[in-house]
């Protein structure tokens, strides 16, 4: 899932909803992703599923791999 539009734990929350077992959250600008930080909007408590961000370059590489109809094991 793209990173934007709304809270981190409204997008996890929505992927639960949807019965995922855990949500990607992908960069979508080129940045120092490894200081960033998935804030908690006061109702992440509530969240039974793993979430992780990941940097534009993994994310667009997932992205192109799906795309191409490829398995992706994480």
């Amino acid at each position: 899932i793209e990173r934007g539009e709304c809270t981190f734990v409204t997008k996890v929350r929505n992927v639960e909803k949807a019965g995922a077992n855990f949500a990607l959250i992908g960069d979508t600008v080129m940045e120092d992703s490894e200081v960033f930080i998935m804030s908690d909007d006061g109702s992440g408590h509530s969240i039974n599923i793993p979430s992780f961000f990941i940097n534009k370059e993994t994310s667009d590489a997932f992205e192109e791999s799906y795309g191409n109809g490829e398995h992706i094991i994480i």
